[in-house]
């Protein structure tokens, strides 16, 4: 059956003024998020005085310029330079105004390999920006909404499957009890030299997809019901409390509720636009309300949850758990001042090896006999001499700009930034493509342009696994038999 050529040239039409109209709103929205920044920077040069240095507060000034006035051609692209332009622009300057060292020495505000980190994020941002404008072709239709593209039989399967894992993962704990005592001894002994979860890498993989399972099975059974749809978004939550949250691990619940809903309002039915907006303060006030489960804070009876936190990880922090959230789980800026400080002393090159390594982390240990290390082997001897702690190997993260500097030398940091626009334009790719059934794995790569300044590589590898290769790619080969039986028919 053919098209109309009038209606789909209309369609053609209304598809590119939507787009436009896009665009309009992207760049306003950056103008005020550029304007919002530029603000808060000056008011940190005149507020942190005379602790503040103006070239630095300048550096970052013209980089969330470059960064937020340029027009961007996508959402994720616009989120991303937002994301940037906190990230390596303001959080900084808190960090340094306020004195909050976790983990880590005092910095300098005068310090040359501070200095330097700028620099870099300058040339970063415009390797960004470059590259932006380099992809300029504007994507002029929405994502392709597939209907009837999932089977309820296998969503159902795999949410056994997928629940069975969990269940494994909690009965080799020894029950919900068991569980819960051992993630606290974990935290009072330290992440570093004690992991409950030990051994249990790929079950607990197959059972952090769980509650997206769950939840597409329940939506996909009555897509117009809005009470199933309810108690399907209480499932996910619960179901990804209780698969990752429990464990600390509070980017599980972030990643289950946003995987769920995206394929769902692609592939099931459209979600309205209070529940997408609900969602999405949701998704961004989550990491701060799940602080007190990460750090056991409420066992301690202080309700005071910065001094609480403060006497039970022995810092002194001027706003506890939040400066936390900002200074380690979203910037990367001390640990990345001290890698380039010990770059600049000399510190011998990595050369690829902890990427290699990283990209071996999916594997169990019983598979691989002579697995190497990860890249914690090289930043304990870049922290030896300035980690205020005592174990042998560091959990501290310093995101694939630091990796790849250790790996490459300092030039590796800017390229980061052309990293992440490249994986924006292959996330677009999938998710605007000609092919529906690749929706979801687009769907789980979209926020990998923000992941590669959080995490390294290892982590990253484990990301992919988890949800790409475990979630995603049974649905896409699910989707593209389903049509090939459709066809065939």
């Amino acid at each position: 059956m053919t098209r109309n050529p009038a209606k789909q040239l209309q369609w053609v039409a209304d598809s590119q003024f939507k787009m436009k109209a896009l665009r309009t709103s992207i760049s306003k929205k950056s103008a005020i998020a550029g304007a919002a920044i530029a603000t808060l920077l000056l008011v940190f040069g005149i507020a942190f005085q005379p602790i503040t240095d103006p070239i630095n507060i300048a550096i970052s000034l013209i980089t969330s310029l470059i960064l937020l006035t340029a027009k961007s051609n996508s959402a994720f692209t616009h989120y991303t330079k937002i994301f940037l332009a906190i990230s390596f622009c303001v959080l900084p300057h808190l960090q340094l105004g306020l004195g909050d060292n976790i983990y880590l020495p005092s910095l300098s505000y005068y310090d040359s390999s501070i200095n330097t980190w700028f620099v870099l994020v300058l040339l970063g941002a415009i390797c960004f920006t470059s590259l932006s404008y380099t992809n300029t072709k504007i994507i002029e239709r929405a994502p392709t909404q597939t209907k009837g593209g999932l089977n309820s039989r296998f969503l159902f399967f795999a949410t056994l499957l997928s629940l069975g894992g969990l269940g494994f993962m909690y009965m080799s704990l020894g029950g919900m009890s068991s569980a819960i005592e051992l993630q606290r001894e974990r935290l009072a002994v330290g992440v570093t030299e004690f992991d409950a979860l030990t051994g249990l890498g790929p079950v607990q993989a197959i059972a952090n997809t769980s509650a997206v399972w769950t939840y597409l099975w329940l939506r996909v059974c009555k897509p117009d019901s809005t009470i199933l749809q309810a108690i399907a978004l209480v499932s996910c939550t619960i179901i990804a409390y209780f698969a990752s949250a429990l464990f600390g691990n509070r980017q599980g619940v972030i990643l289950s509720l946003l995987f769920s809903l995206m394929i769902d309002h692609l592939l099931v039915k459209k979600i309205s636009t209070k529940i997408i907006r609900g969602a999405t303060v949701a998704i961004l006030f989550a990491p701060i309300a799940l602080i007190p489960l990460k750090f056991n804070l409420e066992s301690t009876g202080n309700s005071d949850y910065t001094t609480a936190f403060n006497d039970a990880r022995h810092l002194d922090l001027s706003a506890g758990p939040i400066s936390f959230f900002l200074f380690r789980d979203i910037s990367r800026f001390d640990v990345q001042v001290i890698a380039i400080d010990q770059l600049l002393a000399g510190f011998p090159l990595a050369y690829g090896r902890s990427i290699a390594a990283g990209l071996l982390a999916p594997i169990p240990s019983g598979m691989l006999t002579n697995k190497p290390p990860s890249f914690a082997a090289e930043k304990s001897a870049l922290f030896a001499s300035s980690e205020l702690t005592t174990a042998d190997t560091t959990t501290l993260l310093l995101g694939m700009p630091g990796e790849l500097s250790v790996n490459f030398g300092l030039i590796a940091f800017p390229l980061t930034f052309g990293l992440s626009v490249l994986l924006i334009h292959i996330a677009e790719k999938f998710v605007y493509g000609k092919r529906p059934h690749l929706i979801p794995i687009g769907i789980t790569l979209l926020p990998l342009p923000i992941l590669v300044f959080v995490f390294d590589s290892n982590v990253l590898s484990m990301y992919i696994f988890r949800w790409t290769l475990l979630l995603a790619a049974p649905l896409s080969v699910h989707m593209l038999l389903n049509k090939k039986r459709s066809a065939s028919q």
